[in-house]
């Protein structure tokens, strides 16, 4: 409430919105999550006493994938021609399954096995014995980020949190190696691409660079970029 208000003084001319409904619940199902979302702006949107002229997102971390799938709401359909621009920052579009850290996949293993996360098992694309039935994998067919008239995908190399190709939607060593895994992730980003570089839409990628952490733990493990982010 205090960033959307500090916004709102800042440009009084825009309307600003920081969803608040899946806060601290990001741990259950990201097609929940997403349902929230959607009922949310949905909401905010029937309150608002102004005409919406364009409707713009901002999504940190899993809350860019919880966005995309907000989207796919029929709550929001009435105004996804009103889309756009849509900021991306840290989000692991493609999930977890290329990861660059050591440390993190043990640690997210340990944290989905002993708290049941369904949202951790689906960014790791467990949640089907099929990965073409994984969530991550369906939403990225879902056509959704092509209405927006901008895109833009904020990455660091720094951010171990997020793996650096999937924050960027793009191919990776692993997903040339004929792997089930590898070729589901290169049909992921020929989903999430293609329809982009078809329309008319502003397709911008930015990689920011970060000064040393003030932890030595945070920069070890790459949470310090990541939580930069905002």
């Amino acid at each position: 409430e205090n960033a959307e208000n500090c916004m709102q003084m800042q440009h009084k001319e825009y309307e600003f919105h920081v969803c608040s409904s899946i806060e601290n619940k990001t741990l259950t199902c990201i097609r929940d999550l997403g349902a929230k979302i959607a009922d949310e702006v949905h909401k905010r949107i029937s309150e608002s006493k102004a005409p919406i002229e364009r409707l713009s997102f901002v999504g940190h971390s899993l809350g860019g994938v919880i966005t995309r799938i907000a989207l796919t709401s029929p709550l929001l359909e009435p105004y996804l021609d009103k889309l756009y621009t849509f900021i991306s920052l840290s989000s692991p579009h493609l999930g977890s399954a290329f990861h660059t850290s050591n440390i993190l996949p043990s640690a997210t293993w340990v944290l989905q096995k002993y708290t049941s996360s369904k949202s951790l098992k689906q960014i790791r694309l467990l949640d089907s014995k099929t990965i073409q039935n994984c969530e991550i994998y369906k939403l990225s067919k879902e056509t959704v980020l092509e209405r927006f008239k901008n895109v833009i995908i904020v990455s660091s190399h720094q951010d171990l949190y997020v793996p650096f190709a999937s924050a960027r939607m793009e191919l990776c060593k692993e997903s040339s190696k004929g792997t089930k895994m590898g070729k589901a992730h290169s049909e992921m980003v020929h989903n999430l691409i293609t329809p982009l570089l078809k329309k008319d839409v502003n397709f911008l990628k930015v990689n920011v660079l970060f000064g040393k952490p003030s932890e030595f733990m945070d920069g070890f493990i790459g949470r310090h970029a990541h939580i930069r982010m905002l």
